[in-house]
């Protein structure tokens, strides 16, 4: 059995299908291969350390973005228990802003936390708005704290558009993706 995947696994490879999507970090990429399906990714840090800049950085905005160049599907579940899902927005046009204009607006300036947008920046943020729209279809994000089984829930709920639940026995199922080229990334910010 095992040796049969190893088979179809090496096949799958030489066309190209295992490689994973760039984190836009070439050492991290070196050493991960890209973000892999199937992988579980443990980020662990102390209080303010950048675990959520860092994560929506690698497994949101370059992922995304680098998916769009290479005609990857991806699809996020995001459950921020620490931040608003339009704190998680900015920061994503932030950093899209950065790239495409080379311009530093930061989620303060686009939210006004410390003063009022300037109109030149808002001009700036209005055009970057419809890659945020786009990627929005791909984001589902959980922004107030959820117990356990409500997590469990959500995410076979979420994964249901993608695949289907197909019962083994009383207690087991089994997960057949429609297709098994997409990714589906779940991120939980915050495990308290």
């Amino acid at each position: 059995m095992g040796v049969n995947k190893l088979k179809k696994n090496i096949i799958s490879g030489k066309e190209g299908h295992n490689i994973g999507v760039s984190t836009g970090l070439p050492n991290l990429d070196g050493v991960l291969y890209g973000i892999q399906r199937r992988y579980l990714y443990t980020i662990g840090a102390d209080t303010s350390g950048g675990k959520t800049s860092f994560a929506l950085d690698v497994f949101v905005y370059n992922l995304l973005r680098n998916a769009e160049k290479n005609n990857t599907d991806i699809n996020i579940l995001y459950y921020s228990f620490e931040m608003a899902e339009e704190v998680l927005y900015a920061k994503l046009l932030s950093r899209y802003i950065w790239d495409e204009f080379n311009e530093i607006i930061t989620f303060e300036d686009i939210l006004s936390l410390t003063s009022p947008i300037s109109d030149k920046e808002l001009e700036t943020v209005n055009k970057s708005m419809s890659w945020l729209e786009k990627i929005e279809k791909q984001i589902t994000i959980y922004d107030k704290p959820i117990p356990p089984l409500k997590i469990y829930g959500t995410l076979k709920g979420w994964l249901s558009r993608f695949g289907d639940f197909v019962p083994i026995n009383e207690h087991v199922e089994h997960y057949k993706e429609h297709d098994s080229s997409a990714y589906k990334i779940a991120l939980i910010d915050h495990v308290g």
